[in-house]
């Protein structure tokens, strides 16, 4: 993989975790920027980069190749197409779903990622969508599915409210803008729950005809075999402690079960570092 620069808003932690695989893969981050900049700047020792303490004029914006917005803020889309149209960057990448991105791409998916073309601001999708929308896609194209559910389990979102609550998802959006023929048969919610990190979506999948779960199995075997880094099935069921730090998109945990048409489990997923590793294989997509 060429080595490339980059600039990374958004310090907390996702945006964190984001810069620590690419600092890993051998890739340089000159910038870090966040609304606090002692933030900023614990990343930028931490990766040997330095910090942005103002916003700069779009003009300039200090010259990398990548830059990678993790602020969540979609009022920043109009700032970007500047920054691109200056050519202070090469591309921007998003880590959120972005209706008004130039691309949505998600890594996983059946078929790989599509070339990334340059001046362009490509949206990589939500943590839930990672786990989410490649399961039930690769599931989909090989068992005819009636209809699906799944409520996801999300940690706390950076707050003090230690609440079991239920808390909005765009997780049959994500589903929708990759696979609308599912999104049609699909329904989503969300409840945060009192962790800090570690993710589960507990699903339920109706398919048209009955499979049976050596047959389900031998294709998810086959599968997370084909695609080790991205998908998994554990032995022993996770916990949202012993999750954290597996950066694979989807973990099945070994309870999941198969009775007439209908099979339930849970999906596994560390909600930043699972998910903020897949800015690779976008990376790894980008036209240059």
């Amino acid at each position: 993989m060429e080595r490339l620069t980059f600039t990374v808003w958004g310090c907390g932690r996702i945006g964190h975790q984001v810069a620590k695989h690419l600092h890993a893969a051998g890739h340089k981050i000159l910038w870090c920027k966040d609304r606090d900049p002692a933030r900023a700047g614990f990343l930028a020792q931490e990766i040997q980069g330095s910090f942005l303490p103002e916003i700069p004029m779009a003009e300039h914006h200090p010259q990398c190749d990548v830059i990678v917005d993790a602020t969540g803020d979609a009022s920043l889309l109009p700032y970007w197409r500047k920054v691109l149209g200056a050519r202070r960057a090469r591309y921007v990448i998003l880590t959120r779903r972005e209706p008004e991105a130039d691309m949505q791409v998600m890594a996983g998916l059946p078929g790989g990622l599509p070339s990334v073309p340059e001046s362009s601001i490509t949206a990589m999708g939500s943590c839930t969508g990672n786990a989410w929308v490649p399961f039930i896609t690769h599931l989909s194209d090989r068992f005819d599915i009636e209809s699906a559910s799944c409520r996801v389990l999300h940690p706390l979102k950076q707050n003090e409210i230690h609440d079991l609550r239920v808390i909005p998802t765009a997780l049959w959006h994500s589903l929708n803008d990759h696979r609308p023929s599912l999104a049609s048969r699909f329904e989503a919610s969300s409840m945060e729950i009192p962790v800090d990190r570690g993710m589960a979506l507990d699903f339920a999948v109706a398919f048209s005809g009955k499979h049976s779960k050596e047959e389900i199995l031998e294709f998810l075997k086959a599968l997370t075999e084909e695609h080790h880094t991205m998908f998994g099935m554990a032995e022993e069921e996770p916990t949202s402690a012993t999750i954290t730090g597996d950066s694979r998109s989807w973990v099945l945990g070994p309870n999941w079960t198969v009775t007439g048409r209908l099979m339930r489990g849970l999906l596994w997923q560390d909600n930043e570092g699972g998910y903020a590793a897949r800015i690779l294989e976008v990376v790894k997509a980008l036209d240059l």
